[in-house]
């Protein structure tokens, strides 16, 4: 399955959230062998992580693959309530 890249920029601002929050720092990403420079291209939508990276640095901070998918989804899942908001009040502007 191809990712879009705002899924991939979403991926990223998501774990750079839990990092943040668990008071990560990018270089102790080093034990799993991430570098700062990949973690922050991950982070900032520019690049993508191998599942296996992935899987490592969240296994780090005490996250499963399924909580993080958990948050992508619920993410996504209000970007695309927000837009249907905007869409009826549009429509409703347009019958007004």
């Amino acid at each position: 399955m191809v990712k879009s890249n705002r899924t991939i920029s979403l991926m990223g601002e998501i774990f750079y959230d839990l990092r943040t929050q668990r008071n990560f720092r990018l270089t102790d990403f080093g034990k799993v062998g991430l570098s700062k420079s990949s973690l922050s291209d991950f982070e900032s939508g520019k690049s993508i992580l191998r599942f296996d990276k992935l899987d490592a640095a969240l296994e780090l901070m005490h996250i499963e693959v399924s909580e993080f998918e958990y948050f992508l989804t619920i993410t996504i899942l209000i970007i695309l309530l927000r837009f249907v908001m905007k869409l009826k009040m549009r429509i409703i502007c347009k019958i007004l």
